[in-house]
């Protein structure tokens, strides 16, 4: 089976709190993954329309404080649901690991959409 999602993790210095708050608050995404999104507007409670260019799409934020997890999940082209799955967790010593599972595109491909996650971990590490 070819591979059809990419996951990555990062280690940041903020405590998890922080950045659980960070990511979890959908109108901060275009800060960190602007490559994904311009805009998000709520449209209803969980519910956000998000903004690329020209394009809209929606998308269903779902937070678990408990679990510290945060899923942006939209309709697929394949008549599923999917998008970005993160969990924040405490680093042993300090700080945070922030690890995101995204999926491939189905016009693109391993390499780009490993691009594409860095990048967005890397801008939440500028916000951090």
């Amino acid at each position: 089976m070819a591979l059809q999602t990419i996951t990555m993790q990062i280690e940041l210095t903020a405590e998890a709190s922080a950045v659980f708050t960070l990511i979890a608050s959908p109108r901060f995404v275009p800060k960190w993954a602007s490559g994904f999104t311009d805009r998000m507007d709520q449209s209803s409670a969980g519910q956000w329309m998000a903004t690329k260019g020209d394009r809209q799409f929606a998308m269903t934020v779902e937070v678990s404080d408990v679990s510290r997890t945060i899923d942006y999940l939209r309709d697929l082209p394949t008549g599923r649901r999917g998008g970005a799955y993160i969990r924040v967790i405490d680093a042993p010593q300090s700080g945070c690991v922030v690890v995101m599972t995204i999926p491939i595109a189905k016009d693109s491909n391993a390499e780009e959409t490993s691009a594409i996650l860095e990048s967005e971990l890397a801008g939440l590490a500028r916000l951090t």
